[in-house]
């Protein structure tokens, strides 16, 4: 099966510690549909670490609350936890990749809101 060919913007960091970088990238579909998807790279992990992730993660889905996707690269028990327990995504496909691997596909469709009193 061939892929169609999609386009894809450049990452923006959104937060940025010696320990891990955080950033987001569109992806722009053949049917015009766009996907921002969120990438973590974390190079260190301890529980103060991982309180100063989700506290910049806090902050910035309060910013940014639109719908996020991410895969994991090598997924494993401890990086979905990550991503489920404390990121809030939920799997919702597994595709296959370029690499040929097929990897889940994750969704946050960002924080619970109330509507602004006028």
């Amino acid at each position: 099966m061939e892929h169609q060919a999609f386009e894809e913007t450049e990452r923006l960091t959104v937060f940025d510690g010696t320990e891990y970088i955080a950033s987001c990238h569109a992806v722009y579909l053949p049917t015009g549909e766009e996907m921002i998807f969120f990438h973590l790279d974390v190079f260190y992990m301890s529980h103060n670490v991982l309180q100063d992730m989700l506290k910049n993660w806090k902050r910035f889905r309060e910013d940014v609350p639109v719908r996020l996707f991410c895969m994991l690269t090598d997924e494993n028990k401890a990086s979905r936890r990550l991503i489920e327990k404390y990121f809030g995504f939920v799997p919702i496909k597994v595709i296959p990749c370029t690499d040929g691997k097929d990897r889940t596909i994750f969704v946050n469709n960002g924080p619970a809101r109330t509507e602004v009193q006028e």
